[in-house]
């Protein structure tokens, strides 16, 4: 009679190639996440520098102050832009540099999809440019001369990190979900990739 050994693999030798699977399958998944949330904090900071440009052409052309406001909601995990302006009945605006007094949300300055005004799943912080004082307006006013009213720091990171404020963002820099945008009184805009 012949012994005919039968060879296979261990239950414990399986086991242990199942284990280096999840973590190889874990480990990607896990980079591929981060992947898109930092391209998804990119691509809403290239929105942010488009929309905050783009109404500071029209503020200048029309030659009226603009306030361009952001609120940022957890139940919807989105940042909603708003742009204030005086309405067409008020003659304070053609003298006028700030934005006290708008009373009109300002919706249609020129033909757009209205995603223009959303950023998703992101916060929108705004701080003073020094951590000492206080911002007049809740966002930029600009003056309607190309300029803007103060200058502030935006910051814009992922949701998940909506607990933040002006005094402890900085802790954040380092991290890959955060992008800061410095928008100066004379209008210039701080663009931190070109650093």
């Amino acid at each position: 009679m012949q012994n005919h050994h039968i060879k296979g693999f261990s239950l414990v030798e399986i086991l242990i190639v199942i284990a280096v699977i999840g973590i190889i399958a874990g480990t990607g998944m896990i980079y591929t996440t981060n992947n898109a949330n930092m391209a998804k904090i990119s691509n809403e900071y290239t929105h942010l520098i488009q929309l905050i440009k783009k109404y500071s052409m029209v503020s200048e052309k029309q030659s009226e102050p603009m306030l361009l406001e952001f609120d940022f909601s957890n139940n919807d995990t989105q940042t909603l832009a708003t742009l204030k302006k005086y309405k067409d009945s008020s003659y304070k605006r053609l003298s006028s540099t700030d934005c006290e007094d708008l009373d009109i949300t300002y919706q249609e300055v020129v033909a757009l999809n209205k995603d223009d005004h959303i950023f998703e799943n992101v916060r929108i912080l705004i701080c003073p440019s020094d951590s000492s004082s206080s911002l007049t307006y809740d966002g930029i006013c600009y003056t309607g001369r190309g300029e803007t009213y103060e200058t502030a720091i935006f910051y814009l990171h992922s949701g998940k990190d909506s607990k933040q404020d002006c005094n402890d963002i900085e802790g954040l820099i380092s991290s890959n979900y955060l992008r800061k945008l410095t928008v100066y009184s004379t209008g210039y805009v701080e663009d931190e990739r070109n650093f």
